[in-house]
């Protein structure tokens, strides 16, 4: 509850003369009761020790408190001032008064707080419903800014552009993710990894094998979830629901009459569609590799779609152009898949050119 650094103010020496003096101890008596000095008790009455620990404060209160079947902070709590100023572990500020109200505990002055009762539920109402809010926000900067510091403390120790720039990127993704899906990012990030050097938590047999182990599940997860972005991503184009974009629809709604501007379009989309593709060939591989499995995924009746929309394309808006293909069998090697997706991006620039040189 308390801070570690504790400011000594009128009212905490107010309370700690009439506690000792209540037990019939002078300053110097409690200060070595407590095993200080003779003067450390002196030196906080008069004001001249400016602040104290919280360890101190414990130990100054805990004999007192236990007296009264107490712990050491609801006893200064308790029989504190209800006007006091409190500062909490969290830099919040608050008053006695609302320590006292919200834990139940009340001093023996606490009716003798000259407010009006309309005051008093004003201030417990701002307490309960507002200031909460005000500390969780003040908890949340503080841990962003921890954050900040942190990352850019480790940018600090880059060697090169290229460490740089991957956590200018890592921090880019962060904000993305949060502003694209929060609750699912959220989940993301709530997964523990490390309170710590893991060698220095686990001990250095146990902290390598969970290094290891947490870096190979990391890698799995990545690979699953790069596969299935890149096949959403796909996926986005191709997309028959009412309502939504669909690209080879775009493709087949097109005739002799269609502007060569808005032809360049449509072909821009699909150069843009093959490079998803190729992408998603990509994250396919690597997800196999990295889980030690065979790619299952069937890629061959997206390959005929892609070919036949580009047959019925060229048709549609009469051009004269033609274009071998063999399509992909199934079982084909995944790198040759990778090679007849870059065919296909040279069959779409011959037919930009084809179109072009109508034009003219």
């Amino acid at each position: 509850m308390f801070p570690d650094k504790i400011k000594i103010t009128d009212d905490l020496i107010k309370l700690i003369v009439d506690t000792r003096k209540e037990y019939n101890l002078t300053a110097y008596q409690l200060s070595e009761k407590i095993g200080k000095n003779k003067s450390w008790l002196p030196n906080i009455e008069n004001k001249r020790t400016k602040n104290i620990s919280r360890e101190d404060l414990i130990i100054l209160f805990k004999d007192f408190a236990k007296d009264k079947g107490m712990d050491a902070e609801e006893f200064v709590i308790k029989y504190l001032s209800p006007t006091a100023t409190v500062e909490l572990d969290n830099n919040v500020t608050v008053p006695n008064h609302y320590l006292q109200s919200s834990m139940g505990i009340f001093s023996p002055n606490h009716d003798n707080l000259h407010i009006s009762d309309e005051e008093r539920i004003k201030r417990v109402s701002y307490y309960i419903e507002d200031k909460p809010y005000e500390i969780d926000l003040m908890r949340l900067k503080k841990d962003l800014k921890d954050l900040s510091d942190t990352i850019i403390d480790e940018f600090s120790y880059c060697k090169t552009s290229n460490d740089r720039s991957n956590i200018i990127s890592l921090v880019k993704t962060m904000r993305v993710n949060f502003q694209g899906e929060f609750a699912y990012a959220q989940k993301l990030y709530q997964i523990p990894l490390f309170h710590g050097d893991a060698e220095m938590c686990f001990g250095k047999t146990v902290g390598e094998d969970y290094l290891k182990h947490t870096n190979s599940n990391i890698e799995r997860f990545s690979s699953k979830q790069k596969l299935l972005y890149a096949y959403a991503d796909v996926c986005s184009d191709i997309n028959f629901e009412e309502g939504n974009y669909n690209l080879f629809l775009d493709l087949m709604l097109v005739d002799e009459k269609t502007d060569s501007d808005k032809l360049d379009d449509i072909l821009f989309g699909f150069e843009s569609f093959i490079y998803k593709l190729h992408e998603y060939l990509l994250s396919a591989k690597n997800e196999a590799i990295t889980n030690n499995h065979s790619c299952s995924i069937d890629f061959i009746p997206l390959f005929e779609h892609i070919i036949k929309s580009m047959r019925d394309f060229i048709n549609n808006i009469k051009l004269d152009y033609c274009f071998e293909y063999s399509i992909p069998e199934q079982n084909t090697d995944i790198d040759e898949l990778i090679k007849k997706c870059l065919e296909i991006n040279n069959i779409t620039y011959g037919i930009k050119q084809a179109i072009r040189n109508k034009k003219q």
